[in-house]
Order: C-alpha cells, then structure tokens, then sequence
C-alpha cells in the first residue's frame, strides 16, 4: 500500500535519524578490501534537497535515480519524480526534479503521476505514468534533455496497467552466443503484471516496442492512486539475468528471469522472501558493493538488507530505521518512503539515496571514516612560488579504513587565493572563488551532485557555479587558539583543477598557480 493511500504528503517536519536495529548481521564471503556494503555500518543520514518543483508546486517525491552513465552531461546527478500536484492530488503530480547544487529543477513537466523511472545508457529517461486513476501502459519516454519526443515517445498497451515500478536491463550474449535485447521492465499495479518492452527504437518508440509479460496474477488491491497495492519497485541484477520486484499486497520479494524473446510467462515468478522485515515494500534497489537487496518499507519506514543465498531465497541483513515517524497501520499517516537508488562512493563505500514523503526530500546515507589527528606541521603556502602565508596544517588517518590526508585551514586558503587577484567568501560551508568567466568554463561536468553531510564536508563554488565537494573538519589553529575549517588537501586539489587553478605538494610547501 502506498504512502499515498493514506495521506498526501506535506510539506517539512520530519527530522532525520538513523538508528541500528537488533538484526542479526550476515557477513558475506568478501575481501576486507572492499567498501563498506552493510547499511548499519552507514554513519551519516542527511538531507541532499527539497523535491518540491519550484514553478508548480509539485511535490510528493517518489522514485529517485542517479544518472550512472559515463559521458552524460547530467553524469552523477539524482533526478526525483514528484506523484502529486500542489494541492496533494494523488496522481496528479507532471514533473521529474533534476538535483543540481542542492535544489530542484525541473527536467520533466509534462508526465502523469510519475511514479518510478530508469535511464537508457543513450540517454532518454524511461517513466512509468500511473496518474490518478491508473493507465493503460503510459511508459513515457523522454530525450536525454527532457524533452519530450512527441505522440511516439508515449508507450501504451492494456496488458500493463498502471505502471508502477521501472528498471533496465542491457544486452547480453549467452554461453551459446545469441544476443538477448536490452529491455525496459515495468510493473502493472492494476492486474498485477510484471512486462519486459524490447525492440524499440526512436522517435516512435510506441509503434516499435515489443511487449512480453513475464509475471501476472500478483497479489493486488485497490484501483486508484489512493488506494492501489500491488507490484511496485524493480531491480535488475546484471549478473544473474534476473529482475527482483516487491509486492506491497503480499509483503513479498518474487524473482523473474529474462531471456529475452525466448522469456516465457513465469506466473507469480519465485519466491524471494515475504513478511519477516518487510512491511509494505516499495522501492527496490541493488547493492552495487556486495549485490545485496535493499529495499525500502512503506508500512514502518525501514530499510532492510536482504542477502541472496545460493538457493535463492533471501536472509536478512540489517535493518536501519530512516524517517523516526511513527505509521498509523490503519490510516498510514506518518509513511515516508518509496524511492530508493544505490551507488558507491571513491572509495568504493556503499550512498543510498532515498526519497521522505513526510519532508519532500531527497536524503543520502552513507559512510563517512572517523578521523584520527596523527601529525601536524608549519607548512609555506605559494603563490608562483612566493610564499604567501605559513598556516599549521594537519595530518589525517581515518581510523576504520587506514587512509592518510593533509587538511589545510580554509582562512589561509584564502589568502593565497587572494594574492593570485582572486575573491572569495567562507559562510562555514559553502567557499565561493571569484575568478574569470574563462575559467569558471573549465569546470568539469563530471561531478557528483550530492552536496555531502554539512558536518563533514564543504561545498566549492566558482563564480556562482558549483564546482564539487570536499571533506572538512574543524580543529584549532595552534596559531590563535581558536576554532578552524580545515579542508581536505587531495579533494581540493582535485575541484580546483577543474577551475584551471593547480595545487602542487611538494615536501613543506604548497603552491597554487593557473593551471590553464
């Protein structure tokens, strides 16, 4: 059952927390080299942005997507649909938010209460419209900018109805050497289906997709936007060939196979898990650290970790708790959640991006290492090889992942950037550098657009324009005594290369030029 069926989102409110469940923890079979993978190791839960569209008012988020493809210029940016309008209809919600530095903007105004999506790795956004009162296969697809593709990029057929959940899957070339097509999945709240759509190819993808229905007679009830249950998220493991989708009808997790277009009908499909930890499961994703299944609860606001066994089935993991608002189970007043994406961090950590129903927000959990102090020393901070400023900087290793890095104070940063004719300003979070317009179109596109935890990291702006994010901490300057932002050297060094500014480290010096 939705968040939805229960009540319209409002605005503000909740406050985020994480907590740790009594889950017993399962530890894979991996190397201690690999990132951090199990959610109640995650340590930070914060808010990345407001979901609200800022020109219509749109607003009860749903499903939320990280664009993963290498050379997009949208490349690491979170895109959320929004199922409601201003006024809270059910359903009546028509825009996708693109997050950039922090804030909505609009990419999609013209969908029918979004609720899931996926993106083709050529670029259009694939949206599963389910509306108000359900439709008959309203799969919309989008140019890569938005944009939409006209009457053929409207992809209807009766044996999908109301569109619910949305996932991807690539071509593939099987041990006998036939090549299965690259297929968009989609679930039918309303009959309880589950479909691949194939072939298809722009501008008319309506008359070129391809339909088969892989899963039907799941469990289903209701009919509208306020009260349907049924087939809801997806996930589409690469490695196995198999699609994943959660049932808010039946709390259960089933699996579907995909062989292209030799797939066959496989009914209710298997049984993965059901009841236990899930209540109400709605968003579906893959953990890409370990391949766990992480899936968000609609019915307690919990998202759960489920561990894949050999045979199959699912065991649970971990279970953390990431809107504290308690649920009516009879009204649902208080259900947060139904989106949920999954990436990794540069260090190869486990970001859950998520969306809160209760707040329209869009939140990101994940890991940050605690630091320890192992050093400090005087260091000449140089302009073109002049010394500037001679700041105490400090070393760092974080304590759980063994990593070593130099943090330099954010005040003499400045001055060194002052010294080479440029401006800036420090507001505790966010450095804003003055420069050229030449240079601050240098800056790279390929920037992950999570603003990071305020507590621990900073934002970098160049003439307005943000530029990435670095670690931060604050410790004294053993020059005044007095309370200081220290910014991670290695992220610095990497943001302002993009801006055509160089930081080299070489022994007890550090030295800023152009690097353009």
């Amino acid at each position: 059952m939705k968040k939805n069926y229960w009540k319209a989102a409002a605005l503000g409110g909740s406050i985020f927390s994480l907590a740790v469940l009594n889950v017993p923890t399962v530890f894979a079979a991996n190397s201690s080299m690999m990132g951090v993978g199990n959610i109640n190791q995650l340590n930070q839960n914060f808010v990345v942005s407001s979901t609200v569209d800022p020109t219509n008012g749109d607003n009860n988020p749903y499903a939320v997507v990280v664009d993963n493809r290498p050379g997009s210029t949208t490349y690491g940016e979170i895109f959320v649909s929004n199922f409601s309008n201003k006024a809270g209809t059910n359903g009546a919600g028509t825009t996708i938010e693109r997050i950039v530095a922090g804030k909505p903007v609009p990419f999609v105004t013209n969908a029918n209460g979004p609720a899931a999506m996926a993106f083709s790795p050529k670029g259009p956004l694939w949206i599963a419209n389910f509306g108000q009162n359900g439709t008959d296969g309203n799969v919309q697809v989008t140019k890569p900018n938005g944009t939409s593709f006209g009457q053929g990029g409207w992809i209807t057929n009766p044996v999908l109805k109301g569109p619910w959940g949305q996932a991807f899957a690539p071509a593939y070339t099987t041990s006998n050497g036939s090549t299965v097509p690259a297929a968009f999945f989609a679930t039918g709240a309303q009959n309880g289906t589950v479909v691949a759509m194939f072939g298809f190819s722009p501008p008319d993808f309506q008359t070129t997709t391809h339909f088969i229905v892989l899963g039907s007679g799941l469990a289903k009830s209701g009919w509208g936007a306020n009260n349907i249950e049924g087939p809801q998220g997806m996930a589409y493991d690469t490695m196995t060939h198999t699609l994943y989708v959660t049932d808010t009808a039946d709390n259960s997790i089933r699996a579907f196979q995909w062989d292209g277009t030799a797939s066959k009908n496989q009914g209710m499909g298997k049984l993965v898990y059901q009841n236990g930890l899930l209540n109400k499961p709605a968003g579906l994703t893959i953990d890409p650290v370990n391949g766990d299944l992480l899936v968000v609860n609609q019915g307690n606001n919990d998202l759960i970790q489920l561990r894949i066994l050999p045979n199959g089935k699912a065991q649970p993991v971990a279970k953390v708790v990431l809107d504290k608002t308690p649920v009516n189970p009879k009204t649902g007043a208080g259900s947060a959640l139904f989106g949920i994406a999954a990436s990794k961090d540069a260090s190869g950590n486990l970001v859950v991006y998520y969306t809160d129903d209760n707040s329209n927000t869009v939140n990101e959990l994940d890991y940050q290492p605690s630091l320890q102090i192992t050093g400090k020393m005087q260091m000449m901070m140089q302009v073109n090889q002049q010394t500037v400023e001679t700041p105490y900087v400090y070393q760092t290793q974080a304590m759980d992942m063994g990593k070593s890095e130099w943090y330099v104070p954010v005040y003499y940063l400045q001055q060194a950037l002052h010294a080479m004719n440029f401006s800036s300003t420090w507001n505790g979070s966010t450095l804003n550098i003055s420069t050229s317009s030449q240079m601050s179109s240098m800056m790279s596109k390929d920037i992950p657009s999570s603003l990071g935890d305020p507590l621990t990291s900073a934002t970098l702006m160049v003439n307005g324009t943000y530029a990435g994010i670095v670690r931060k901490m604050v410790e004294n300057d053993p020059y005044t005594g007095k309370p200081t932002t220290y910014v991670c050297l290695s992220d610095l060094t990497s943001v302002l290369e993009n801006a055509g500014i160089s930081l080299q480290l070489s022994n007890d010096s550090l030295n800023l030029s152009m690097s353009h």
